[in-house]
């Protein structure tokens, strides 16, 4: 493991052009470089999903695409970032101590860190993503609506994700040099935020069809 750690650090390091630019913005002003791609890949992924969904998508407005850009730049990405850099290691060092003590293996302790994190953080983190990120692109008309709505969805989603995250969050804590977690989660989560944002038009439109059921 620390071998492959090396290398990929030392393969990071030697990186060419905008991409060591990228590297080095990513470790020297973190949340404005995390911001920016978080955002970017958030109105990609809109852009995929509508694409795939067809006429059945609804329009592509600016304010749709604002908001997936402000959610992951001021919202997503202080909270991944500070969560990842400080909280989780403060708790998990503290579960790691009063369990199997510092002394455990590395990737022990990564385990331990990574299902903590899917117990608590990823659970508010989709919540904040679902109902701020719908404020802010106009899907809900109130906070009390888009509450309401997520007590619907909050649970399978959160299920889907355990899917994903939690074998990716132990990959990077595991293996990867901090240099490339961020360009990895991206890549990541591009794939994760089309396919939440094609599951939640599939259930609106499920919704649609129901209620144009005639009753007898």
């Amino acid at each position: 493991v620390t071998t492959l750690r090396r290398a990929l650090t030392s393969a990071a390091s030697r990186a060419p052009g905008l991409w060591a630019r990228y590297l080095h913005a990513c470790e020297t002003n973190p949340l404005l470089t995390k911001g920016l791609t978080s955002g970017l890949i958030k109105i990609l992924s809109k852009i995929t999903a509508a694409r795939l969904q067809g006429q059945r998508a609804d329009p592509l407005t600016l304010r749709r695409l604002a908001g997936v850009f402000v959610f992951g730049m001021f919202i997503d990405t202080p909270m991944c970032h500070y969560w990842f850099s400080r909280g989780l290691p403060f708790f998990a060092d503290a579960v790691v101590n009063a369990t199997v003590s510092q002394k455990a293996p590395a990737f022990i302790k990564t385990f331990i860190a990574v299902a903590l994190s899917a117990v608590s953080f990823d659970i508010a983190y989709i919540f904040t993503y679902g109902v701020t990120c719908g404020l802010l692109t106009g899907e809900y008309d109130s906070l009390d609506s888009a509450v309401s709505d997520a007590q619907g969805w909050i649970v399978p989603v959160w299920k889907d994700s355990l899917k994903v995250w939690p074998t990716f969050t132990f990959f990077s804590m595991y293996l990867l040099p901090e240099p490339l977690v961020v360009p990895a989660s991206n890549v990541i989560g591009y794939f994760w935020n089309t396919y939440c944002m094609l599951r939640t038009q599939k259930q609106e439109v499920l919704e649609e069809e129901e209620e144009e059921v005639p009753l007898f």
